[in-house]
C-alpha cells in the first residue's frame, strides 16, 4: 500500500504528503495512485524534487476535492483550474532571499494556508469558500422562507448559479443580488395574499397559460377602458406571473402591467373619452428627441453605455462569462506572450505588481482600467469626454468577437458587475427616458391647447415611439 511504499523508501515526509492526496480518491483512481507514487520514486532520485511533486499532488487532489463538493467552481475556467495553475506555476513560489523560482518552503506555506481548516478570506483559502458557500446555503433558506410559493428550481438555480462562479462573482451574488430577490419575493408574496391568488386556488389553475394568449386578453381589457377591465386584466397578469416565474423579467408583459396599473390610478366618474390622434403625438416624440438637449444628453449617455456594454460582452463570452475586466486583460496579455519567454514572466509581475485598476494594453504599456457606471447617476463631463473618445476608437472591435477588455462596467456603489446584470439596470435607465420622452410630448401638447394625447391609447403609441427611437439611438455607432 501507499505507506509501504515510503516506509520502504525511508520518507517519512513524503509519505505524509502521499497520504494527503491518496486520501481524497476512490478505489479505483487509489489503484492508479499507487502506480503513479512508485514511479515518482524511481524518477525522483532528489528529494527536495520529489517532496515538490508530492506537495504539488497533494494540492491539486485537495483543490479537486473541493471542486467536486462545490466548494469551489469546477473545471479549467473556473476556481479548480486557476488553483491547480497556481500550484504549477513556479514563479509563485519564491525564495524570500534569492527570489529564485520553485523555492520548496514557499509552495509548502502555500499549500499549508491553501488547506488550512481556518478560513483565510485575504488567501482564499478552501476553509473560507466553504464558510462562504455555508452561509449563502442559510440565505438560500430565507428565500424559500420569503415566500413559500416559490418554485423549487428557483432555488436551485440560484445554488448552481453561485456553484459556477468565482470568489467575485459569488460575492456579488450573496451580497447584492440574493438579498433583493428575498425582498421581491417577500413583496410577491404579500401580494398574492392580498389579492387571494395563490399557486394551489383553483383560479390559478384555471389561469390564462399561453403568453400570446394573455396579450390579446390584456390589450382588449385595455382598449375595453372600464375599471371592471383594468382590475381583470391586472389580476389576469398576477396569475400568469404565479403559473410562469420564468416570466417576470418578460418585458413586454411588465410594460402592458404598467398600462393597467397606471389607467386603473387615472380611471374615475370623471374620466374623459377622447379618440386617440396618434400622427400629433408621434410628431411630439420626434420634436422631443431632435429637439430637448436634456433627452438628447441622456440618450448619448446611452449609446455610450450601450456600445460598451456591446464590447464587454463579447469580451466576456471569449473569457467564460468572466466578469472582471482585470482578468480577461490578464488572460489575454499572457496567451499574448510566448510560453516560457522572458516576455511572458514579465507580464505576470507587471500584473502582479500592479493594481486591480491597471491593465497591459496592446502596445504592452500599462494603462488604468476605464469604468463606466450603470445607475441613474448622470455621466461626468470628463469622463464623458473620455468615453466618447476612447469609445470612437475601440468600436471597430465590436464588428468581431474581441470586445473590449479595458472596460470596467460597475453598479451605483462601484462594485464590477457583469455584462447581464449591466443590462438589466440599464434597462430602468431607458424605461425612464421614455417616459420622460411621452411625458415632455404631453406637456408640449397641452401647450397648444390640445387634451388629445391624455388618451390611453395615445399614450401607448407615444411609449412606443419613444422606445423605438431609443433603441435606435443608443445602438448607432460613434461619429466624429
Amino acid at each position: 500500500d501507499i505507506e509501504k511504499i515510503y516506509t520502504d523508501a525511508g520518507d517519512p515526509q513524503g509519505l505524509n504528503l502521499a497520504l494527503d492526496s491518496f486520501e481524497e480518491l476512490d478505489f479505483l483512481a487509489k489503484e492508479k495512485s499507487l502506480k503513479e507514487h512508485k514511479n515518482l520514486l524511481k524518477e525522483n532520485e532528489n528529494r527536495e524534487e520529489r517532496e515538490k511533486n508530492l506537495t504539488i499532488k497533494a494540492a491539486h487532489s485537495k483543490i479537486d476535492a473541493a471542486a467536486r463538493k462545490k466548494t469551489i467552481s469546477a473545471g479549467g475556467e473556473g476556481t479548480q483550474g486557476k488553483y491547480k495553475e497556481f500550484f504549477n506555476t513556479p514563479e509563485n513560489f519564491k525564495n524570500e532571499q534569492t527570489q529564485e523560482p520553485g523555492d520548496l518552503q514557499a509552495l509548502k506555506k502555500a499549500y499549508e494556508i491553501l488547506i488550512s481548516p481556518q478560513p483565510q478570506e485575504q488567501f482564499k483559502n478552501l476553509a473560507s469558500y466553504e464558510k462562504r458557500r455555508q452561509d449563502f446555503q442559510k440565505d438560500l433558506k430565507h428565500l424559500a422562507d420569503a415566500n413559500p410559493n416559490i418554485d423549487p428550481d428557483t432555488i436551485r438555480e440560484w445554488q448552481e448559479r453561485y456553484d459556477d462562479t468565482g470568489w467575485r462573482e459569488r460575492e456579488q451574488i450573496a451580497t447584492m443580488e440574493l438579498p433583493k430577490e428575498i425582498e421581491h419575493q417577500k413583496s410577491k408574496y404579500r401580494e398574492a395574499k392580498e389579492s387571494g391568488i395563490t399557486p394551489d386556488s383553483q383560479e390559478t389553475k384555471e389561469g390564462i397559460k399561453s403568453r400570446s394568449e394573455l396579450i390579446v386578453a390584456l390589450n382588449e381589457y385595455l382598449a375595453e377602458d372600464s375599471e371592471e377591465s383594468v382590475n381583470r386584466g391586472l389580476r389576469e397578469i398576477r396569475l400568469y406571473f404565479i403559473n410562469n416565474p420564468e416570466a417576470e423579467n418578460d418585458r413586454t408583459l411588465l410594460y402592458l402591467e404598467e398600462q393597467l396599473a397606471h389607467r386603473k390610478r387615472e380611471l374615475g366618474p370623471t374620466k374623459q373619452h377622447a379618440e386617440p390622434d396618434n400622427d400629433r403625438i408621434m410628431e411630439e416624440i420626434d420634436n422631443v428627441a431632435e429637439n430637448d438637449t436634456h433627452i438628447d444628453d441622456h440618450l448619448f449617455e446611452e449609446q455610450l453605455r450601450t456600445l460598451n456594454l456591446e464590447g464587454a460582452k463579447k469580451n466576456e463570452q471569449r473569457h467564460n462569462k468572466k466578469t472582471s475586466a482585470h482578468e480577461r486583460a490578464m488572460e489575454e496579455s499572457l496567451n499574448n506572450a510566448e510560453n516560457g519567454s522572458i516576455e511572458k514572466k514579465l507580464t505576470r509581475d507587471a500584473y502582479d505588481q500592479m493594481g486591480d485598476e491597471y491593465i497591459i494594453n496592446a502596445d504592452k504599456t500599462g494603462e488604468e482600467l476605464m469604468e463606466i457606471k450603470f445607475s441613474d447617476e448622470e455621466i461626468s463631463t470628463q469622463d464623458r469626454i473620455n468615453l466618447d473618445s476612447r469609445t470612437y476608437d475601440e468600436q471597430g472591435k465590436l464588428a468581431n468577437e474581441q470586445g473590449f477588455s479595458h472596460i470596467s462596467m460597475t453598479d451605483k456603489t462601484g462594485h464590477e458587475i457583469s455584462s447581464s446584470e449591466a443590462e438589466k439596470l440599464q434597462d430602468k435607465n431607458l424605461a425612464h427616458i421614455e417616459a420622460d420622452m411621452v411625458a415632455r410630448a404631453e406637456e408640449r401638447t397641452k401647450t397648444k391647447g390640445d387634451t388629445k394625447i391624455l388618451d390611453l391609447q395615445s399614450r401607448i403609441a407615444a411609449s412606443r415611439h419613444a422606445r423605438e427611437i431609443i433603441e435606435q439611438k443608443r445602438h448607432e455607432r460613434l461619429v466624429i
